[in-house]
């Protein structure tokens, strides 16, 4: 039988750059949240996320044992959630991730960038 893991916690406020551009990263309750201020940025951070030496799904899976989850806003409209008590949307699964992708987020910021 494995032994109960206690829940991580995590206090986080920085800021990174990634290809240039600034993105926020801080803790809201029970999840990590980078905002990244386009979608192309927001695509480089999922590329750095693939480029780990831990495949998508065993991150998806620590990240829920621990109970935490990391999600990733463009222009803060969140466009896709991964980890702790997540539900992989349909798109995401259909894809082959273990995430929840919000289209709305996706044209929220999309919309964010045209104003």
């Amino acid at each position: 039988m494995a032994a109960a893991v206690d829940p991580l916690s995590v206090d986080v406020d920085l800021e990174v750059t990634i290809d240039g551009r600034q993105c926020a990263v801080w803790n809201e309750n029970d999840h990590v949240v980078v905002n990244a201020p386009t979608l192309a940025t927001a695509r480089a951070v999922l590329k750095g996320v693939e480029a780990l030496p831990l495949d998508q799904t065993r991150l998806a899976a620590r990240l829920a044992e621990a109970d935490l989850a990391v999600e990733l806003r463009v222009r803060h409209a969140p466009v896709a959630r991964l980890g702790g008590r997540v539900v992989p949307s349909l798109l995401a699964d259909l894809a082959g991730y273990d995430a929840d992708i919000s289209l709305r987020g996706v044209a929220v910021a999309a919309w964010r960038a045209l104003l």
